[in-house]
């Protein structure tokens, strides 16, 4: 289990909050990648992605356990691999956001294949968070 300074209890409207942000956040990647024409709009897409992953693990996370990681963002895959079933989930959140810092803050050149693949590990984590709500 992660650490209890790491996390912060919350309860499950903020799960569904978080939930419909991630959505708008995986919407918002999905609909800059089809327009996208340089790497900068590609990059501003995956941050998108990235940010829909950790909404999307933030609500998994609140649904189930009652709680949200405040920690090291790189560590937020630790707390979401406390929930049965999540390893998947929580293997894609660790990949997306190991990219965050190098796409938002570094300027990284994203070609579509990195954004396709950010995408498909937001949509991942997306899809555990959906199963978590669907079955209470």
């Amino acid at each position: 289990m992660a650490k209890r300074a790491s996390t912060r209890d919350v309860d499950k409207t903020y799960g569904r909050t978080r939930l419909r942000a991630a959505r708008a956040f995986l919407e918002q990647a999905e609909i800059t990648q089809m327009s996208a024409t340089d790497d900068y709009q590609r990059a501003a897409a995956t941050s998108s992605a990235i940010l829909a992953a950790f909404a999307a693990a933030d609500a998994a996370c609140a649904l189930r356990l009652g709680q949200v990681w405040k920690g090291e963002h790189t560590q937020a895959h630790t707390l979401l691999r406390t929930i049965k079933g999540s390893e998947k989930a929580a293997t894609a959140l660790q990949r997306v956001v190991s990219r965050k810092t190098e796409i938002q803050y570094m300027a990284e050149a994203v070609s579509d294949a990195k954004l396709t693949a950010a995408i498909r590990q937001a949509e991942t984590v997306m899809a555990f968070a959906d199963e978590i709500q669907a079955t209470g």
